[in-house]
């Protein structure tokens, strides 16, 4: 029998369940992601390690 693994978590999956390589949930987590991305709008940035930042205007 073969394992299929997300290509993101590496959990294992059932072979139906993987879309691209990437399993439901990660999928669902990118797409709320994107979501809250394109809420803050542009004050948002993303570094490169993948951590998002949040860009403050100084009031000075």
């Amino acid at each position: 029998m073969s394992r299929y693994q997300c290509d993101t978590c590496g959990g294992t999956c059932d072979p139906g369940e993987l879309v691209g390589g990437v399993c439901a949930e990660c999928r669902q987590e990118d797409a709320r992601r994107t979501e809250r991305i394109l809420w803050m709008g542009r004050e948002v940035k993303e570094q490169g390690d993948g951590q998002m930042v949040l860009e403050v205007a100084n009031g000075a």
